[in-house]
């Protein structure tokens, strides 16, 4: 937001928003002379979709896959492309050919997550030749942390060798589980190398800033409604990547980390296209 601060717009912003109170806070910011809101959730989508033609001179960017109206976009920041990097360094890192992705609930995101975390370990399969086996579960939440343990640590009993998740607060049960047990581990987030010191290859980040500074210079330049319909936010935005590698990361060779790097590369050019659930259009046969 300070990028888009420079840019000469007058920058406010709420934190941390139920989706009980997004309705006012929404309507507060259109009828307070604010020509840009930023909706960041696919929660609260709904009320924005309700409110915009209240407010046709206000322009309503929301972040999340959704409908276009003549006065608000949806945008398309690829949760598949971060399910899918975390695949990949799975897939990868994998030597005894079965890999695991813990969830929260089954909504968009996730699934979208999911849906590219097995189209990623298709491809290492492909191009590798390797023979790795992608599980997928689900927790039914984000909070339950002895869920996330017990779940990981009965993955790592079924043969398991790397782990990742998405689950918000229960994913550093799942990292935790990884370490003890000394099974490889990648992250979905930043600064959870202090969960696994030992286990953590990377995190996998998604950073939604640079939606907010690419969209108001389509907004600016007037482009904004038409480029929405097309762009997808993700790996060539930056919007998804690494948080680093750790020192688990020295379980790959230097001709791996180039692989996992020039497939990044493909995915950040069109190259490689990476598929939402929906597109997919199918559950996985072997998903637990």
């Amino acid at each position: 937001l300070k990028d888009i601060e420079s840019m000469g717009a007058e920058v406010s912003y709420v934190e941390s928003c139920a989706a009980a109170d997004a309705p006012d806070a929404i309507r507060t910011f259109a009828s307070s002379g604010y020509n840009v809101i930023y909706i960041n959730s696919s929660a609260f989508k709904d009320s924005a979709y309700e409110i915009a033609p209240e407010f046709p001179d206000v322009t309503f960017i929301i972040n999340g896959v959704g409908e276009q109206g003549e006065n608000y976009v949806s945008l398309e920041t690829s949760n598949a492309q971060q399910g899918y990097v975390q695949g990949l360094l799975c897939a990868v890192a994998s030597k005894d050919g079965k890999v695991g992705m813990i969830n929260g609930t089954e909504m968009t995101p996730t699934l979208d997550c999911e849906a590219g975390f097995y189209q990623a370990v298709d491809y290492v399969n492909e191009q590798l030749g390797k023979n790795v086996e992608a599980n997928v579960t689900y927790l039914g939440n984000y909070t339950d942390t002895s869920a996330g343990y017990e779940t990981a640590m009965s993955f790592i009993a079924e043969g398991c060798d790397v782990m990742t998740t998405v689950a918000d607060n229960a994913s550093n049960s799942v990292l935790q589980a990884c370490e003890e047990k000394g099974v490889l581990c990648v992250g979905n987030g930043i600064g959870q190398n202090e969960v696994a010191p030992t286990t953590l290859i990377a995190g996998v980040k998604k950073d939604n800033e640079p939606t907010y500074q690419e969209t108001f210079k389509m907004y600016l330049d007037g482009t904004l409604f038409e480029k929405a319909k097309t762009e997808v936010f993700g790996v060539n935005y930056g919007v998804v990547g690494l948080d680093g590698y750790f020192d688990a990361a020295s379980c790959y060779t230097d001709e791996e980390k180039d692989f996992i790097q020039e497939t990044m590369d493909k995915i950040a050019s069109g190259e490689i296209v990476v598929q939402t659930m929906a597109v997919n259009g199918q559950q996985p046969i072997d998903r637990l």
